[in-house]
């Protein structure tokens, strides 16, 4: 599989780009290095972003149950106030936290496909 994503990586995109752009080789690879360090950094922000989502979430629990212990809050009053807010930042944050780490872990040991998937959504390839 991996063979076969090289092999159309350097038999599809390389001659389209280096066509569009006519950049030299060193050219190239500093720009690709570059590209996934950008990656690497916003994929990054996407996770932290993600983990302060879920802490959040998990903080606003914790609060919103020792209130609920410590007032007489009924059933009524809590659960719209979990549902409605709670959850979905804690559904939110993680997902964009396993989006990213998942993102991460391909900017770092095979950048190839992750610019591949780039491509392919932006329709380029």
């Amino acid at each position: 599989m991996l063979e076969q994503l090289y092999n159309e990586f350097t038999t599809q995109v390389l001659p389209k780009l280096q066509e569009g752009l006519t950049i030299t080789k060193d050219y190239f690879t500093d720009l690709f290095g570059r590209y996934v360090h950008y990656l690497l950094i916003m994929d990054t922000i996407k996770a932290s972003i993600g983990l302060l989502f879920l802490i959040i979430g998990v903080v606003l629990i914790i609060v919103t149950i020792k209130k609920y212990k410590s007032e007489d809050w009924g059933e009524d009053t809590i659960i719209p106030i979990v549902l409605v807010v709670i959850a979905p930042l804690i559904l939110a944050g993680i997902l964009m936290l396993y989006l990213g780490v998942n993102n991460i872990m391909k900017d770092l040991y095979v950048p190839e496909i992750r610019i591949l998937e780039i491509l392919k959504y932006k329709e380029l390839i």
